[in-house]
């Protein structure tokens, strides 16, 4: 569409060139009808295309910001499934071995 509007500027404008020179007038009302004409398919092209490329953004925004709240859910069944950022009491209990002075145990660690 970029270039279909760059056209059709520029044949507007050869199209209404005015400088008093017969000559010169004619060849810029013909180069501007032809750059009028170049800019129709441009147009007839382009703008399908960017009607279509706007849908699918606007579908696809829709997809992404679904695929975030996945994600989004995914990162919170992980952080609860490491034990982060629980409000309830949490109570581990794991053996303590210590081999240098030859004695074991149970330790218990609580977290609020």
């Amino acid at each position: 569409m970029g270039v279909g509007t760059f056209f059709l500027v520029g044949g507007i404008y050869g199209m209404n060139y005015k400088n008093g020179d017969a000559t010169d007038e004619i060849f810029t009302t013909i180069a501007g009808s032809i750059m009028l004409a170049i800019s129709v398919p441009f147009y007839l092209i382009g703008t399908p295309i960017l009607i279509y490329n706007i849908y699918q953004y606007n579908v696809h925004k829709g997809h992404l910001r679904k695929s975030d709240e996945y994600q989004a859910a995914l990162d919170r069944y992980k952080l609860r499934k490491r034990g982060g950022e629980s409000s309830a009491l949490q109570l581990m209990i794991f053996p303590e071995l210590n081999f240098i002075e030859k004695r074991g145990g149970v330790n218990a660690v609580v977290r609020f």
